[in-house]
């Protein structure tokens, strides 16, 4: 019987260097989303997200699927959103999952605007591993108080 990366048997270095690996697979992974993002690459945000993903966010209906998630972005990009960053806050593995809290910021507003101003957020995010690579299945964004 295979041990879940959870099980309370496997070993602290494993448990250690399992997280380890998957954060460094969200950091790889957000890295993509990112240089899509500033690509304005609808189709390549998607690409970040498995066939039939789920995008909660504050912003209307939730995007089911990588066609919805596209779509979304395309609106997305016309809200003038530069420097747009992520981070892995906290990354746990969850059976053949993992979970990941994210968080985000962009400037937002016209260009040269001083001060600019800061968006902030965070992401709650179930992974699933898609043959070589890790995805989001499920994600739900939650911008900040600003």
């Amino acid at each position: 019987m295979a041990k879940s990366p959870l099980s309370p048997m496997r070993p602290a270095t494993e448990a250690a260097a399992l997280h380890d690996a998957l954060r460094a697979a969200v950091e790889v992974l957000a890295a993509r989303y990112l240089e899509a993002y500033e690509r304005e690459d609808a189709a390549g945000c998607a690409e970040a997200f498995t066939l039939t993903a789920r995008l909660d966010h504050p912003f209307g209906a939730p995007a089911l699927g990588r066609d919805a998630i596209a779509a979304i972005h395309g609106e997305w990009f016309a809200d003038e959103e530069r420097d747009k960053r992520m981070w892995a806050i906290e990354v746990e593995p969850l059976g053949e999952a993992c979970l990941a809290l994210l968080g985000w910021s962009a400037e937002t507003g016209p260009p040269g605007e001083e001060p600019p101003h800061r968006t902030t957020g965070v992401s709650l995010a179930i992974l699933r591993e898609d043959g070589r690579e890790w995805r989001i299945h499920r994600m739900a964004l939650v911008p900040g108080p600003d």
